[in-house]
């Protein structure tokens, strides 16, 4: 229909970074379908790049209403709330994106991530790819939620690992430990 050629016309905006314009179109597709929620995740999208988090918020808060299972709505929503360091919202949102897709733990890229869980490990020698960098650093899961909450640690993979962490111990996502 017509919302979604307008969208996809605010999509081709967005892609060659004319933001204004593709919020032009993307305000066009919702005038002509007023619960068309792509466009209010277009918008949403666009409005995170233009440094607008609370517009963001409201568009991507209305495209969940409408679609409760859109991942994207879920993801975005999550970094609009995360840079308003509204940190326990932000992660109801991830965890709505894992509810719907469990196998998805990805956040912000399109790289699968395996979660492993350990005891009793030891420091030992690195051995990092070409440019490669890894800073190895030990917490508490209490000391790492804390940092996470104060927005000290705002890497996906860390957040979404501390997640299936305290979802594991909580029972709430049984893991299946390997004994060697």
């Amino acid at each position: 229909g017509r919302a979604d050629i307008l969208t996809a016309r605010g999509d081709v905006n967005f892609k060659t970074e004319k933001y204004a314009d593709a919020i032009i179109e993307y305000q066009k597709a919702t005038a002509a379908d007023a619960n068309y929620a792509p466009a209010l995740v277009a918008t949403g999208r666009t409005k995170i790049y233009l440094g607008d988090p609370a517009a963001a918020e409201q568009s991507l808060r209305k495209a969940i209403l409408l679609e409760p299972a859109n991942v994207e709505a879920h993801l975005l929503l999550g970094e609009t709330l995360s840079k308003q360091q509204k940190f326990e919202e932000a992660t109801k949102e991830f965890d709505a994106v894992l509810t719907e897709q469990p196998d998805n733990a990805v956040a912000y890229a399109t790289e699968g991530i395996e979660v492993w869980f350990a005891r009793g490990l030891v420091a030992g020698e690195r051995s990092l790819d070409p440019g490669e960098f890894l800073d190895v650093v030990t917490h508490t899961p209490a000391e790492l939620d804390a940092l996470c909450a104060s927005g000290d640690v705002t890497d996906a993979k860390t957040l979404i690992g501390l997640l299936w962490l305290q979802k594991s111990q909580a029972g709430l996502w049984p893991s299946q430990w390997l004994v060697p």
